[in-house]
């Protein structure tokens, strides 16, 4: 059975009416950003996880023409308002030491971004750390003979089933 003119234009429209509704996309964004729970003090995994739910959303207000909405004070303060209070902070310093042009989501996404980056760094250091000690232990452990093996734990129990 080949495609007609028909069937394709029938695809089509479900196709604009399912998808092609730009302000529907923005709108379930911003939702995202506001129902999004405020991120823990020191917590790597939910400023790294914050900072993709903030750049989603930059990327759908840049592609789908948005770009007033970028420069919302309500969205920034938002967006801000999910920061823990050391980042908030931190965020705050960066506006009044100029080290951010302008206080917008554009700005605000690529500075959580590199604060993002710096947390997977940080977080792939403390795991490689981690095994090393983890291995140092093993070592020491089966070194002062405080690794009880299995064929060891088996026969005990066989000799106190005998």
């Amino acid at each position: 059975m080949g495609f007609t003119g028909r069937m394709y234009q029938r695809a089509w429209t479900t196709l604009q009416r399912k998808f092609g509704q730009p302000h529907l996309t923005v709108s379930a964004q911003l939702s995202k950003l506001q129902k999004h729970p405020i991120v823990r003090l020191h917590c790597s995994v939910g400023i790294i996880e914050y900072s993709t739910v903030v750049a989603n959303l930059v990327n759908v207000f840049v592609d789908l023409g948005y770009r007033r909405d970028l420069q919302s004070s309500s969205n920034i303060q938002v967006a801000v308002s999910k920061l823990p209070p050391d980042l908030r902070m931190r965020w705050n310093e960066a506006i009044t030491g100029g080290h951010v042009e302008a206080a917008n989501l554009e700005a605000f996404s690529d500075w959580l971004q590199m604060i993002a980056d710096a947390h997977e760094r940080s977080l792939a250091t403390a795991t490689y750390a981690q095994r090393e000690n983890q291995a140092a232990r093993r070592k020491q452990n089966v070194r002062s003979g405080n690794v009880a093996s299995f064929a060891a734990n088996v026969s005990d129990d066989s000799k106190n089933n005998s």
